[in-house]
């Protein structure tokens, strides 16, 4: 049940009932560790709440309600800055794409935690997104709700705002206002301190060690309990007593909060382990599902276990480029420690997630993945090893310093993802290796970027080495488009570099997913992209068993898979990914890591890498794998999902920053099958009125005529942008001719629902022409019309629907 509250009278009215579970029966079910949904099921079947245990503390009845001592904050998280043209503006439509939940004993403790959760950073609500802000462009953020607006509140009240000010411009709750204020004047009071306790310009761990013993030891101990994190503090050290122009990466900052850490544990102020029992600790449960919090004095948790556990870290939030599918991998990693009776540990912060249901593990810690808090966790469990390879790139991040710190990283070594993720170290490799690679360079200056493309020309690639996920990367064209993109970027220099490397047109993106061990590849699966490179790998249809790929082609990308597992040492999941042309392979990057086409592969493989990853990482024997595709008597299609109706403004074009916000996967007899199945289950509907098309260059129209036949059997009316319309008319082919800035006017046939699917592919990549565009695509969206963007795409779907009867015999095709 929704309401609405009115903040003056608390008068409340009713706004909707959903007979149903709903996203916030699972948050309720986290937050308060009683499952609605199993209850519900066993109320449905006809049990009634007396006779049903509570399954979280196996003693007290379901019919008990739950009591907390603790409180819980979820907080949403966006990934506006990935769309082109959208709003940040918040409303009525929901816009996030995931959320994380965090667990304390104060607001202010809940409120820093979650913060850092679905940030991906050590900040916390002091990460100063509004420094630089002026007090104009921050009252424009406090009047409108955004997706950075807390951190406008926060800089207000370090600017000396009031709480009446803030609450005039915001219409937030003083209570909510009043916790935010009180965690600004503490980070001032404590900027102060080190102000005058502190040697200008010292760095030194020593040094911020000995600033440290100086705090009150009530005052630091309150410091944390607040929710400040000792990365925090070393970046508020930094604050008093650097030039605000020197700026120490996170690296070094992390470095330096090694002494709060250690000034800590010398002074007992560690975080006690909290139970989540549903009764406030009232009555003596073996609650497995955890936090922690410097809020309390005594841990819930006994100290003595049979054995040394296997920590498995979770993905964190879902956002565009991680999402269930690394849940999927944590979650079969943790099972498979379960069934070996190994004591098995979960660390994740997303109520969304199976990982954080408490029966997926033999304990639950819902926590941070943040550096400071893992650390925390590996000292109160004291692990056999950690496995930070299954959950994504954001645990992934951590395998460094985690292993800096002498903790046991199960799956490969530091040393391997070093050089995986490191683009010189792992060009080096390489060339070292004889094995091909896109030319690239790492420009420092405009200078380095205008040499490059006169020896390379366009187009190129460029991507920001300061920035995770593939967000800002884009394709040049021309020195125009080059401009542009750049400037969206930070100034370039030695601190802030920019990856430059040649794109290669019309050319075959592919992937290879597999399991290693020391050195040697266990099992490589090779799929294939329907769209050509210039997708992002997350964005983009993944086919398997390959259809069109050269024999030679595969044998080539195999031999160049066992090269690189052996020059890296693999030691667990991986996946490699390629660009062909011609049969001429050049290798894009390798993650050393499960990939997000893992469970997709592993179903349609019946192969669960997953668990032979597991396999690996336990140092059990195992044999290579080789699997016989041509034997698989079935195709699978791994399509995306796209949410671009529920972003207003939003460009749908795809292209090398990944968009979508979701996936499904289908199998059938024939490809065909597969893929109507996956485009069906991604909202790209049968055209039943008429279809728009503008088929981009003019090698593309002649491509797209392959197909002219399969559309015009739809026997339903075709319009053309001018250029299209005119080749097909060359052809035969009866067309509606319509224009860009004339009638009839293309984006009026979609308004006036002459049309409800539409098929744009831009001429090129440059700016200019993806503005054009860009219109007839956001009025498809607006109007509810499936698009394609993408002429591959859009061939492979036409081609098929010459099978769409046969799908009428439900036995051809499987969703996964």
């Amino acid at each position: 049940v929704q309401y609405a509250l009115n903040p003056k009278d608390y008068g409340f009215y009713v706004i909707e009932i959903n007979a149903r579970l709903s996203r916030s029966s699972a948050l309720a079910s986290k937050a308060t560790g009683y499952p609605i949904a199993y209850i519900a099921a066993k109320i449905v079947i006809g049990f009634d709440l007396l006779e049903l245990k509570n399954p979280v503390t196996g003693t007290t009845s379901a019919f008990y309600e739950p009591s907390l001592d603790y409180i819980t904050l979820k907080v949403p998280r966006w990934d506006l800055s990935k769309f082109s043209g959208v709003s940040k503006n918040l409303g009525t439509q929901m816009k996030s794409v995931g959320e994380v939940m965090a667990i304390g004993r104060n607001f202010c403790e809940v409120m820093q935690k979650a913060l850092r959760m679905v940030n991906e950073n050590e900040d916390g609500i002091t990460v100063n997104f509004f420094k630089d802000a002026s007090d104009k462009d921050i009252e424009k953020e406090l009047l409108s709700p955004t997706n950075l607006r807390v951190f406008a509140i926060y800089e207000t009240f370090k600017r000396g705002k009031s709480l009446e000010y803030a609450h005039e411009k915001t219409k937030i709750d003083y209570w909510f206002l009043s916790h935010i204020l009180y965690l600004a004047k503490v980070e001032k009071e404590l900027l102060n301190f080190f102000k005058s306790n502190v040697k200008k310009d010292s760095v030194t761990v020593q040094e911020l060690y000995d600033a440290c013993k100086q705090i009150p030891k009530d005052f630091l101990q309150h410091l944390k309990s607040r929710g400040f994190s000792d990365f925090q503090l070393a970046k508020i050290y930094l604050s008093a007593c650097l030039d605000s122009k020197i700026k120490l990466s996170i690296k070094e900052i992390r470095n330096l909060s090694f002494a709060v850490r250690k000034l800590r544990k010398k002074l007992g102020i560690l975080p006690v382990v909290k139970q989540i029992d549903t009764t406030s600790s009232e009555y003596p449960t073996k609650s497995n599902y955890l936090y922690l919090t410097y809020g309390g004095i005594h841990s819930d948790l006994s100290s003595k276990k049979n054995e040394k556990g296997i920590i498995t870290l979770g993905s964190g939030s879902y956002r565009i480029g991680s999402s269930l599918e690394f849940d999927w991998c944590s979650v079969m990693t943790s099972s498979y420690f379960k069934n070996k009776k190994k004591d098995s540990v979960i660390i994740n912060c997303n109520p969304e997630t199976v990982s954080t249901d408490y029966s997926a593990s033999d304990r639950l810690y819902f926590e941070e993945l943040s550096f400071e808090r893992v650390l925390d966790i590996i000292d109160i469990e004291d692990p056999k090893g950690v496995i930070a390879c299954m959950g994504g790139q954001n645990p992934n991040n951590l395998i460094q310093p985690l292993s800096e710190a002498k903790v046991n990283i199960l799956g490969h070594s530091q040393k391997s993802v070093a050089v995986a993720e490191d683009r010189e170290k792992f060009s080096a490799m390489l060339d070292k290796l004889g094995i091909d690679q896109p030319e690239w360079t790492s420009a420092v200056s405009i200078v380095d970027i205008e040499k490059f493309i006169k020896k390379v020309g366009f187009p190129v690639l460029i991507r920001p080495s300061f920035v995770l996920s593939g967000t800002l990367m884009n394709v040049a064209t021309d020195k125009k488009s080059l401009d542009y993109y750049l400037s969206l970027t930070r100034d370039i220099s030695v601190d802030f570099p920019v990856v430059i490397s040649k794109f290669i047109l019309d050319a075959k993106e592919i992937e290879c997913d597999g399991v290693a061990k020391n050195g040697e590849v266990i099992l490589s699966i090779v799929s294939e992209h329907i769209e050509n490179a210039g997708v992002h790998s997350g964005d983009a249809t993944m086919v398997f068993p390959a259809r069109k790929i050269y024999v030679r082609t595969v044998n080539i990308i195999k031999d160049i898979v066992r090269r690189v597992v052996k020059g890296l040492n693999l030691n667990g999941p991986f996946n490699i990914q390629f660009i062909a042309k011609d049969n001429d392979v050049k290798v894009i990057e390798c993650n050393a890591r499960a990939s997000r086409s893992f469970p997709f592969i592993s179903k349609v493989s019946g192969v669960n890498l997953a668990e032979l990853s597991c396999k690996v990482m336990n140092n059990e024997r195992v044999k290579k794998i080789l699997i016989d595709e041509s034997e698989i008597p079935y195709v699978g299609v791994k399509a995306s999902m796209f949410s671009f109706q529920r972003l207003g403004g939003a460009d749908p074009v795809v292209g090398v920053e990944m968009a979508s916000t979701g996936e499904v996967g289908c199998l059938g007899e024939k490809f065909n099958h597969a893929m109507l199945l996956s485009m069906e289950a991604t909202r790209i509907i049968k055209p039943q009125k008429g279809i728009l098309l503008s088929t981009g260059r003019e090698k593309d129209k002649v491509k797209f005529m392959e197909v002219a036949d399969n559309l015009y059997r739809l026997g339903i009316p075709v319009y053309a942008t001018k250029g299209s319309a005119k080749y097909l008319e060359g052809k035969g082919y009866s067309v509606n001719t319509v224009h860009w800035n004339r009638s009839p006017r293309a984006v009026d046939v979609i308004i006036d629902r002459k049309v409800d699917f539409v098929i744009n592919i831009n001429k090129n990549l440059s700016v200019d022409e993806i503005n054009n565009n860009s219109e007839i695509r956001k009025t498809a969206v607006k109007c509810g019309c499936s698009i394609l963007t993408n002429l591959e795409k859009a061939i492979a779907y036409l081609r098929a629907y010459d099978s769409y009867d046969e799908l009428q015999n439900i036995e051809n095709c499987i969703s996964l």
